[in-house]
This record gives structure tokens, sequence and C-alpha cells, in this order.
């Protein structure tokens, strides 16, 4: 899968974001209103199921390619093997809505892929994939949440990095 964008599980206010996120992506590919909203529904439904679990998953929106076909997908990702059954309505729910639907794990990580066909008229280049990704990373946020998300990620990405000229001060002084 081609990562497009990203969201962090962490709260009820990242349902929000990457039903959003999810439909804008859709949107992008020309997608039709119904197919955007089975998509983000799907999303959202497993999303709930894990949030409700846990604080640490992600949801990543991408671009599937096998052979000269092309799909939507979202990889959603539980940070443990027991932070999610299978068998909870979000997952049964989000079974029935979108054709291709696969749980498996990877180095005691839970994963779910999500997929639904891109129609063959809607041409996807890389050029057009790179469009997507600047789109996503440069567009103004989606919501306010999204953007004291974005914020406090740089703040926690600058402390982490003082930090770390702090340790190094501290070694080379000693």
């Amino acid at each position: 899968m081609i990562e497009i964008v990203s969201v962090t599980l962490e709260n009820e206010m990242d349902l929000v974001l990457a039903h959003k996120k999810a439909d804008s992506l859709g949107s992008q590919l020309k997608l039709t209103v119904t197919t955007r909203t089975v998509f983000a529904t799907a999303i959202s439904e497993v999303s709930r199921e894990i949030i409700e679990k846990t604080n640490t998953g992600s949801v990543m929106l991408g671009i599937f390619q096998d052979g000269d076909r092309f799909a939507l997908q979202a990889t959603i990702r539980c940070g443990g093997s027991e932070c999610f059954n299978a068998d909870d309505p979000g997952f049964i729910y989000a079974r029935k809505l979108v054709p291709h639907y696969h749980e498996y794990t990877e180095g005691g990580v839970r994963y779910v892929d999500l997929r639904i066909n891109i129609p063959s008229s809607t041409r996807i280049t890389p050029v057009k994939i790179e469009k997507l990704i600047y789109f996503f990373e440069k567009v103004t946020p989606f919501t306010p949440y999204e953007m004291i998300k974005r914020k406090m990620t740089s703040y926690s990405a600058l402390a982490e990095e003082r930090e770390e000229e702090l340790k190094q001060s501290k070694y080379l002084d000693e």
C-alpha cells in the first residue's frame, strides 16, 4: 500500500478525524458519495472498537495496487494482540460494508485491512499519488482538534529533540 495519510487513534475525536480524511480521500479519487460514506463508516466502526480498548491505534489510508487495478485501503493498527475482539459489533458491521476485510497479526500487533475498489475510469498515476500526499500534508486542518493535535505533535517532537540534546550535552560534560 502507498500511504497517503494517517491518523492516530487516541480518543473519540480521532474517529471524526479518520472519517473525514477517508471521505476526503475518496472525494479526491472521485468516488461516489455512497462509496465514500460506506468506506468511512467501516473505518469508524473498527476504530471505535479499538479506541474502546486502547489508545495506541492508528489508521493509515492509501492506495493499494494489484496489477493494473487500484483500491482505496485503510490499514487499522492496534498495538497489542488482545486489543480487539473480531466478534465485536463494529467489526461485524465493517465486514458487511466493504468487499475486502482482512484481519492479521504481525509482530504482536493486530491489523485490519479494509479495501474498496477504485473505478478503472479514475486514472491513478504516480503524479496523482504525489498530489494526494501533498494535499493531505499541506491542506488546512479538517477540524480545530486536528490543528491542536498537529501542534502538540510538533511540540512533542521538539521536546524529544531537546531532551536528546540535553543528554548529549551532559554526556560530553562528563
